[in-house]
């Protein structure tokens, strides 16, 4: 196999994929880094008994994760801490939710397409 056919195979069976940065595109804002989620702020309610805090990392709104063919709906990622000082992470998503009602204070994130060449491995694996 050339090189030439290699890179084809590769075109072949890329996947869509975005690039996600703080830098204004055409895009708008399709998430949110780090922050607070005004709906979810990271102050637990003092009946919160089992865990410390909770801490916003990332949002993505359903614009971005449909064109995927991800999901409907925006979707957000929390770090948890239990009183025994354990982390865990929870993926939260509502169908019900749209991205533009929430409101957050974390940095802004915008896309960019980008192709998804696929490794070596799966090229291997699953190319023609």
């Amino acid at each position: 196999m050339t090189l030439e056919e290699l890179i084809a195979e590769g075109e072949a069976i890329s996947r869509p994929s975005y690039l996600l940065g703080s830098v204004a595109t055409a895009s708008g804002v399709v998430g949110y880094w780090g922050g607070e989620r005004a709906d979810q702020p990271n102050a637990l309610e003092p009946e919160v008994t089992a865990f410390t805090r909770r801490r916003h990392i990332l949002s993505l709104s359903e614009d971005l994760l449909g064109s995927l063919d991800i999901r409907q709906g925006p979707m957000s990622l929390f770090e948890w801490e239990s009183v025994n000082e354990h982390l865990s992470y929870r993926a939260e998503a509502d169908w019900r939710l749209r991205f533009a009602d929430l409101s957050f204070n974390g940095t802004p994130l915008y896309a960019t397409q980008a192709a998804s060449f696929p490794p070596f491995a799966a090229l291997c694996l699953h190319g023609g």
